[in-house]
């Protein structure tokens, strides 16, 4: 009976090991592709926050800075982590994870994220600027 709790356990623990490794892997290439977008100058309005048009845009402005053309969209890494949990934004929503945007190093721009079970629905919630050192 032990050995059978620890085998089911153990399957719970892979399989959700797993799921979280392919949310992050779509968290990743949701923003790489938002990136793209914003940086080649296209519409992605209602992709970004579709709760507040105000929040939207200043979202899409500061990805604008961080990510000012495609080279760079192409190259910058995206480092995605396990979000804020009980740490809800001013409209109620918790983030599921958290991505910064670097390159060489250097942290451009920090997103919540909220990952919705659909490679194609993530949101970003808000930002955060490197604070200067």
């Amino acid at each position: 009976m032990p050995v059978a709790v620890l085998f089911i356990a153990g399957g719970v623990a892979w399989w959700a090991s797993a799921r979280e490794a392919s949310r992050m892997n779509d968290v990743r290439g949701g923003v790489r592709d938002l990136c793209r977008d914003i940086a080649a100058g296209r519409d992605v309005t209602g992709r970004v926050n579709s709760r507040s048009s105000s929040i939207e845009r200043r979202i899409i402005a500061a990805i604008k800075d961080a990510v000012p053309d495609a080279d760079i969209a192409e190259v910058i890494d995206i480092m995605v982590t396990p979000g804020d949990a009980g740490r809800m934004d001013t409209l109620g929503v918790e983030a599921t994870h958290t991505v910064a945007l670097r390159m060489e190093e250097i942290e451009l721009l920090t997103l919540r994220v909220q990952h919705r079970d659909d490679p194609q629905r993530v949101a970003i919630l808000g930002y955060a600027l490197p604070t200067a050192n």
